[in-house]
């Protein structure tokens, strides 16, 4: 099963678990402070959920102008089917936000309900014992009354007493997993969206379309304009096509959970670990794609020629992205690709068994080729 396949596994899995009740008009209540990460995390966060077809509540976007600000917040708690809580540095300044944390809370204990702490650039322990920037007191006069803050303590042990998730890493590496966690969880239906903001069902199974066409043909307009239209693809001004970055980031960590030695995997985009892959002569059956930039490597290594037999072990390879590889050996029995890069290629002619008919995408620039002669010809090359 291919990469994009086990996207749309993963989606239809989901898709088979029972919808929300009617009942439910959200599936996720997101809880924060505005100051802290309104415009930065949570605004990420806000978007791959409602991306991936997850119906979220954000405070400051869903409230209509002129309703009960808090009665509001507290239908649209218990109308979520979970909550996710994003402490963050000014959290426990706010009194809305530790009002919001105590009916979520409430709502949790009803059952039936998941609550989903996420701490970032805070430490859980300091929202446990109200440390730091979650130590709160009692204020005579205010809305810090004795009652309040005992009972906003009390919630701030019992939030943080949950399973929760530390950020850490870039955002856009983070974030899916945040998302997965609320599939896996909730086992959200997900649907797409007729305003053209799709699910990941969509999302995979537009992605599956992308590996159909380029199988079969690469130009098909129509086809790439239906994945722009569903936001699975864009195309910057260079004309360059350009799939989600979170979805990258969602194909990756699939990838790297497929096994430990990169040698199993279907895809290998570390340059290090393609550099020990073809030095070592590793390569399996079970890789799909593999890059190496030498430029990327140390001054010692940039210097060594690979033999081709570590790629022909790759009999399911089928897109390759080199450069400043130096490759030796014959080329009989060399994988199928299906898409070749290799820039500052070191030879001068087109070996046989190289280039073969099933190739839709050729750049083989800034190299040492004095002529290009493909020894047999290409139904759908698109040569660069």
């Amino acid at each position: 099963m291919s990469l994009l396949q086990r996207l749309i596994s993963i989606a239809s899995t989901s898709s088979s678990s029972p919808s929300a009740p009617v009942r439910y008009k959200y599936d996720v209540f997101l809880s924060f402070r505005g100051e802290d990460t309104r415009n930065s995390f949570t605004d990420h966060l806000y978007k791959a959920l409602h991306l991936a077809g997850i119906r979220t509540f954000r405070d400051d976007d869903e409230i209509r102008e002129g309703q009960e600000l808090k009665l509001e917040i507290e239908r649209s708690i218990r109308e979520s089917r979970a909550s996710i809580v994003v402490f963050s540095e000014k959290f426990a300044n706010s009194s809305w936000c530790l009002d919001e944390l105590s009916l979520i809370l409430e709502q949790n204990r009803k059952g039936n309900y998941f609550v989903l702490a996420v701490f970032y650039k805070v430490d859980p322990s300091d929202v446990r014992n109200q440390r730091g920037s979650f130590s709160i007191e009692a204020k005579e006069g205010t809305k810090w009354t004795h009652d309040n803050v005992k009972r906003w303590k009390a919630a701030l042990r019992e939030v943080a007493n949950l399973k929760g998730m530390v950020v850490s890493g870039y955002k856009t590496t983070f974030i899916p997993n945040i998302v997965e966690k609320v599939y896996s969880q909730l086992g959200v239906k997900l649907q797409s969206n007729p305003t053209g903001l799709t699910g990941i069902e969509t999302r995979a199974q537009g992605a599956y379309t992308i590996e159909k066409t380029l199988e079969n043909d690469w130009h098909a307009k129509s086809g790439i304009m239906t994945l722009v239209n569903r936001c699975l693809l864009t195309i910057p001004r260079n004309g360059k096509l350009a799939i989600h970055q979170l979805l990258q980031e969602m194909a990756r960590k699939i990838v790297r959970e497929e096994s430990k030695d990169p040698a199993k995997r279907s895809r290998v985009w570390h340059h290090d670990e393609s550099y020990r892959l073809l030095r070592k002569g590793n390569g399996s059956e079970t890789i799909e794609g593999l890059a190496l930039n030498m430029r990327n490597m140390e001054q010692g290594m940039t210097s060594e020629t690979f033999q081709t037999s570590s790629l022909v072990k790759m009999e399911n390879l089928k897109f390759l992205h080199l450069r400043g590889v130096k490759l030796t050996g014959t080329y009989e029995n060399f994988p199928e690709l299906r898409w070749l890069r290799w820039r500052e290629c070191n030879l001068k002619t087109i070996p046989p068994g190289l280039l073969m008919s099933f190739l839709v995408a050729i750049d083989m620039s800034f190299g040492d080729l004095e002529e290009f002669d493909p020894p047999m010809k290409l139904e759908y090359p698109d040569v660069v």
